[in-house]
């Protein structure tokens, strides 16, 4: 509980939701693939899951619900009134929609805010409860021309999401030092808030624990400690990019994932940044969805701050005797028990899918290699849209061959660009003398098809043995003059 205050015997008390935005911001770990066994992706995260990944739209019904208890424990004082405030309800914008929204009485719904409110209630339960079916649409929003930074914000309604906030101290001597080397030589808006972005993707580790889970941690705290949930990874991209005079929201909301075979809808949190002439743009840094959300996403209160609050509670109680109470004791926390918030999910309908926005192509440098060589695998993602795209380009191997480096990269591709990346590997199972193991490698791309590709790993039939150094001297020299290998 926060802001408890006391005026006479008026007792206001304001909760506020913090632990429950915090639960939503990791998938499932995937188990890892066996040699000669090696699955597609959308097999290993279950194809319903990667289906409504990739809906144009979803249609869902969201419930939210809570009781509250009032006693008569206190001989002194009673309840006059009760209300409480919830912006948990999904609300519409440019790409979702609330298509129906049913309110039990007494609710009033004004400004995206649900009103209850009980006069003089009787001891016991009351309930407060409202349905909304929702509307969402995969959004990908499309930057065609380069914005250029730095800009200079005039409006009001953009001014307050550059400013330093309690929680985003963008302000912190920390956070503007690594803002600014971000940015070093970079006047492109789109890059760099990409960025700041990968940034905090690569050095933000995800961790559950008490300093996390249970509060919302400040920015500057996130950049020292390097770890959190989806809060403190947006509190993190937000604080960055308000240093450097951009506009940030903070966005409140839920999440589809895949949890236990199941799919469920956890509270989450994302960025939305502000694009001169293109409008607002979601970075969902916890999902790696950079300039685009998926249809998962239920949109449902934007702020400046984390601890904005989202949902609040306050009741007045009055004494009822003739003699005020002289045992110290909190009038309101005798009588009133507000008791959790339950939010329910569950989607209605299913339409679309959204079709790939990359071409993608891969090689082995070399079909066959004797058993303690290395190889190279090379991928080429091209962009053939008029406009920026920003891809998670992922390799996935066995257990028995090592990746020197990391499984992943994130690109981004200008307008009518290509990039191309290379993985070198080492098989560590030796087949044994005259015979030969396949590796498959799947290469995927998000917005592009996956691929993939495969070599042999021979012993004694006198193939060519490569060392790492020599590949490592091919690699380099054909990053040399890759464009855009700064973000590779």
């Amino acid at each position: 509980m926060a802001g408890d205050r006391y005026i006479g015997n008026r007792a206001i008390n304001i909760l506020l939701l913090v632990v429950m935005f915090v639960f939503g911001c990791s998938l499932e770990k995937l188990s890892p693939s066996q040699i000669l066994e090696i699955k597609p992706l959308e097999e290993r995260i279950e194809d319903k899951y990667k289906k409504l990944r990739n809906s144009e739209a979803l249609t869902m019904e969201t419930e939210i619900s809570s009781r509250i208890f009032i006693s008569r424990t206190s001989p002194y004082y009673s309840v006059k009134y009760l209300k409480a405030n919830l912006k948990l309800i999904p609300v519409t914008d440019s790409r979702q929609k609330v298509l129906n929204l049913e309110i039990k009485a007494p609710g009033t719904f004004i400004d995206n805010t649900l009103a209850f409110t009980l006069d003089d209630p009787s001891p016991g339960f009351h309930e407060f409860k409202v349905k909304a079916e929702t509307l969402c649409r995969y959004e990908y929003v499309r930057v065609t021309d380069k914005i250029s930074w730095p800009f200079q914000v005039t409006a009001a309604e953009h001014i307050k999401y550059t400013e330093p906030s309690l929680i985003i101290d963008s302000d912190d001597e920390n956070i503007h030092a690594l803002a600014s080397s971000i940015t070093k030589g970079k006047d492109d808006l789109y890059r760099i808030v990409f960025k700041a972005s990968k940034w905090v993707m690569e050095n933000v580790h995800t961790e559950f624990d008490n300093s996390t889970v249970y509060t919302s941690q400040k920015a500057s705290w996130v950049l020292e400690n390097r770890e959190g949930v989806c809060d403190e990874k947006t509190n993190l991209l937000i604080g960055l990019l308000r240093s450097l005079g951009i506009p940030a929201k903070f966005i409140t909301g839920f999440v589809g994932i895949n949890y236990n075979h199941k799919i469920i809808f956890k509270p989450h949190s994302w960025t939305e940044v502000y694009f001169p002439s293109v409008g607002w743009i979601p970075f969902d840094v916890a999902y790696k969805q950079l300039g685009f959300i998926d249809a998962t996403h239920i949109k449902v209160a934007e702020s400046v701050d984390t601890s904005d609050p989202i949902t609040s509670y306050e009741w007045e109680t009055v004494d009822i005797s003739d003699h005020n109470a002289t045992d110290g004791r909190d009038p309101g926390a005798d009588l009133v028990s507000i008791k959790n918030l339950r939010v329910k999910t569950k989607i209605k309908q299913e339409a679309g899918t959204v079709a790939p926005l990359l071409e993608s192509t891969a090689k082995v440098w070399h079909n066959e290699i004797e058993a303690g060589s290395y190889n190279v695998i090379e991928a080429t993602v091209i962009n053939p849209n008029k406009f920026y795209v920003i891809t998670d380009l992922h390799v996935k191997i066995p257990y028995e061959l090592k990746i020197m480096g990391k499984t992943n990269k994130m690109l981004l591709l200008e307008p009518d660009t290509k990039i191309t990346v290379y993985w070198i590997v080492k098989p560590t199972y030796d087949p044994g003398l005259n015979m030969f193991a396949t590796f498959p490698v799947d290469i995927i791309a998000t917005k592009s098809n996956p691929i993939g590709v495969s070599f042999n790993v021979t012993k004694g039939k006198g193939n060519a043995k490569y060392s790492l150094e020599n590949l490592k001297r091919k690699v380099e020299k054909k990053l040399k003059n890759e464009r855009n290998k700064e973000d590779i």
